[in-house]
């Protein structure tokens, strides 16, 4: 199951949505078709034990056995085109984000360096999770442990091609300091 946050042109409150990708579509689960009680917020979709998320399951499982089940909600307006909708970071502000460097031979093969004997633990800020096309925002000093040293600087691009998903592009942008 893949799932999407995004916002419709006009709104300002983000909704949850399952991805389609084979159709560029999104089933926005927010919608009355879907027969789903939505939660007080849009983070209550993500409680792994929460009735909302588990429906959310049940219907993706439906729609899949069942195509005659996604033209029923089709028809009800609850597929959307994905280029119709902004995209948004799937979980957004997420209160941890750890990550693992190098835990697999071919990553560390791609970074030109060996499998570390013990796991390279790291953590990201919850305001670095951005949504597809969003702007990356980069200190200086971004790229000084690379060597030799990979420098981004405004005006690049980043692009992480994702299988079954597609290519996700991000402009980058320097930082500026609060007034």
């Amino acid at each position: 199951m893949r799932i999407a946050s995004f916002r419709a042109e006009g709104e300002e409150s983000p909704r949850l949505a399952l991805l389609l990708p084979e159709r560029d579509e999104l089933l926005d689960l927010g919608s009355d078709a879907c027969g789903i009680d939505a939660p007080a917020s849009h983070l209550g979709w993500f409680d792994l034990d929460g009735a909302p998320l588990a429906r959310a399951r049940a219907l993706h499982d439906r729609v899949r056995a069942e195509p005659a089940e996604l033209e029923r909600l089709r028809a009800a307006g609850a597929v959307l085109p994905c280029e119709s909708v902004r995209l948004l970071a799937p979980v957004p502000r997420p209160g941890k984000l750890i990550g693992i460097g190098l835990n697999y031979r071919d990553h560390a093969a791609e970074q030109g360096a060996r499998v570390p004997d013990e796991p390279l633990i790291f953590s990201k800020f919850p305001t670095a999770v951005i949504g597809p096309g969003e702007p990356v925002v980069i200190p200086p000093g971004v790229g000084f442990a690379r060597n030799p040293p990979v420098w981004l600087r405004p005006g690049d691009v980043m692009e992480v091609e994702i299988e079954g998903l597609g290519v996700l592009r991000s402009p980058v942008v320097g930082f500026q300091a609060p007034a």
